[in-house]
């Protein structure tokens, strides 16, 4: 038998390697379709928007020539350029020598440290608006706000411009409304706001007083009366009017210059006298101007040896034609052994008619 001649690149051999190249050939070409060809630098964030706080960065941005596969490296800062530099770490000319993020537009929360803090709110004393009517009684609030943290320009007060840092007048408000709630807002940060309740000071007006009551004057005749009453009848007293150097009382009792003087219930009878406890000088179809001095004199009490010291009598002025200026005086009278017309006691009161009938105490 002859002996066949061994070939190592036969046909099968050869046939194996070419399929398995080929199919090296096509897995190349297949993973070669998902990488991106764009060229270097042609992917760039053209925007972002987004917010961003101490742990967590949210962007939405915008890009060119970048696939869904594609790696994408971005370097992030805030409005800031990235320096290029040398082979030795030395700065060169500030351009952007990569793509860089633009966080314009980007809200940041609130600082934890901001606050806004009442340095002082004082009300002012009550005004009463010059009427005796509690319900228009107002006040006004002197405060002073500042703001800790980022710095603050002005904020509103119930709507109001305030400046931080300065004293200043809100109101007037009515104290009627009771508490009054500042509402607070800070003038660049529209969600730091703070309420601050203030007390009202007290009202300071007085409802009207409740009128005096009527005086009720004696029902006696005349135009004008200087009329003295007392309790008891025993009591000696005796009403003296002055007017210059002219007197009236009871032992002159008439002058054309001051009126005519009576016991009014005085009674006289053969054998006695009975006092009354009321005197009074009278002018009856007219008033005399002048100014006129009235004295009351006690003399002593029938049937005591020994005098009470003083006694209380009830001096009335009626003017007729003003009843208004009616007067109510009550006196105590001491005792004394002399009257008036020989210097004893000093005038109870000085009065003027006016030529038009008032009457004027001086």
């Amino acid at each position: 038998m002859a002996r066949r001649e061994i070939q190592v690149f036969n046909m099968s051999f050869l046939d194996m390697m070419t399929n398995f190249l080929g199919a090296v050939i096509i897995l190349f070409l297949l993973s070669a379709q998902n990488i991106s060809k764009a060229p270097a630098g042609s992917g760039l964030v053209r925007k972002v928007e987004g917010s961003y706080d101490l742990d967590r960065l949210v962007l939405h941005g915008q890009t060119t020539n970048v696939k869904i596969g594609d790696t994408l490296m971005l370097v992030v800062k805030d409005n800031q350029v990235v320096a290029s530099s040398d082979n030795k770490g030395y700065a060169t000319d500030p351009k952007p020598a990569r793509p860089y993020v633009d966080t314009t537009g980007m809200t940041k929360p609130n600082n934890p440290g901001e606050a806004i803090i009442i340095e002082s709110a004082i009300t002012s004393k009550c005004n009463d608006a010059g009427t005796p009517k509690p319900g228009d009684d107002s006040y006004t609030i002197d405060i002073k706000v500042t703001k800790s943290g980022k710095k603050g320009i002005f904020c509103y007060i119930d709507n109001q411009l305030v400046t931080y840092d300065k004293n200043t007048t809100l109101g007037p408000f009515l104290i009627l409304n009771g508490t009054k709630t500042l509402s607070i807002r800070d003038g660049q940060n529209a969600s730091l706001t703070k309420n601050v309740p203030i007390n009202p000071p007290q009202p300071c007006s007085k409802s009207d007083p409740p009128p005096p009551p009527a005086i009720t004057a004696p029902p006696v005749a005349g135009m004008i009366n200087f009329y003295a009453k007392w309790d008891d009848p025993k009591d000696k007293v005796n009403i003296y009017v002055k007017k210059g150097s002219r007197w009236v009382y009871g032992g002159k009792t008439h002058d054309d210059q001051i009126g005519a003087w009576s016991e009014l219930e005085a009674k006289t009878g053969i054998f006695k006298r009975e006092n009354t406890n009321v005197e009074t000088v009278r002018q009856n179809s007219n008033f005399i101007p002048g100014t006129y001095q009235i004295y009351l004199h006690y003399k002593g009490t029938k049937g005591m040896k020994q005098p009470q010291k003083e006694v209380s009598v009830t001096l009335w002025l009626i003017n007729a034609k003003y009843p208004s200026e009616t007067k109510q005086l009550p006196v105590k009278i001491p005792y004394s052994k002399n009257s008036p017309i020989r210097g004893a006691g000093k005038a109870l009161v000085t009065v003027e008619i006016t030529n038009d009938g008032h009457f004027k105490i001086i």
